[in-house]
């Protein structure tokens, strides 16, 4: 959830900081049933999008609502 937290609200430096650590979910959906990369993009976090989709996140796995970042 803190991952996606910070995506949606555009804070890079905290998601850079947070894909360091061993264990967290880049892929999944976090407490509000989105993606941190649906997140970003539904916010306009461009950058973070791009780093998002830098890692193995799949920009075609949907969140709980069926919704992909595409």
């Amino acid at each position: 959830m803190p991952l996606s937290v910070a995506a949606k609200n555009g804070h890079e430096g905290i998601v850079k900081l947070l894909l360091r650590r061993d264990g967290i979910n880049t892929g999944g959906p976090g407490g509000v049933g989105k993606t941190a990369l649906l997140l970003a993009a539904q916010n306009g976090h461009k950058e973070l999008v791009k780093t998002l989709v830098g890692l193995d996140i799949d920009p075609n796995r949907p969140d709980e609502c069926g919704r992909t970042p595409l």
